[in-house]
């Protein structure tokens, strides 16, 4: 019932829902503000060069991208102009990316979580990248324009779905490019409600906004 959510910092001020952190802030402030919203973005946490190589890479996979194989799903843009929108188990592909699982920083990103989670890189997409053109349009076919994600209403998300998501921001994330909109308090939660009731006037709806080199952190 998003009427019952009440959101506060450690000091029982009230949260605000579109705070950003550097990346030397206070840990528990900082988990804190994961744990009670599920989302967390953290500035600068990433080094200019280690974006810079993993965006190479992720163009170098994007553009061996064969249609029809497992590892990239594929839409139309209005121009009927066939594309890849998301790269999947991308640490099969580069050693680079690979090596994000032992990263110290996304160590430390994902232990803000408090939550006993391990590595899955052969399952559930394993490491990913979604990949948009910035003139791509607002109604690509399938789905390079995810909606909201619920619980599917077969009764077991909570055993088998829960994950932290650590994202490596390549690009800006904004209205522009793709921003990604959670809605606050709904983490750990069950909700089978269809994604256009999940409107602005009735949930605390974020939408995100970042740098390159910037972290997002949130539960799946």
């Amino acid at each position: 019932d998003p009427r019952s959510l009440e959101f506060r910092d450690l000091a029982g001020r009230p949260l605000d829902l579109k705070r950003s952190f550097p990346v030397d802030a206070d840990p528990e402030e900082m988990s804190h503000f994961l744990r009670q919203t599920g989302y967390l973005v953290v500035r600068r946490a990433f080094e200019p060069e280690l974006v810079v190589a993993l965006a190479a890479e992720v163009e170098r996979i994007r553009a061996a991208a064969v249609e029809g194989e497992l590892t990239s799903w594929w839409a139309s843009d209005p121009r009927g102009r066939r594309f890849p929108y998301r790269l999947t188990y991308l640490c099969q592909q580069s050693p680079l990316i690979a090596s994000l699982y032992d990263l110290p920083r996304v160590r430390e990103l994902v232990a803000l979580s408090r939550e006993d989670v391990v590595p899955v890189p052969d399952r559930i997409e394993g490491i990913l990248a979604v990949v948009k053109d910035f003139e791509m349009g607002a109604d690509p076919s399938a789905f390079a324009n995810l909606p909201f994600h619920t619980d599917c209403g077969f009764g077991a998300c909570h055993l088998t779905c829960p994950c932290v998501l650590v994202g490596v921001q390549l690009d800006a994330m904004s209205a522009r490019s793709s921003q990604l909109q959670l809605i606050a308090g709904t983490w750990g939660k069950a909700y089978h409600n269809r994604p256009d009731q999940m409107t602005p006037d009735r949930y605390p709806i974020v939408s995100l906004e970042t740098e390159p080199g910037d972290a997002t952190v949130h539960y799946g």
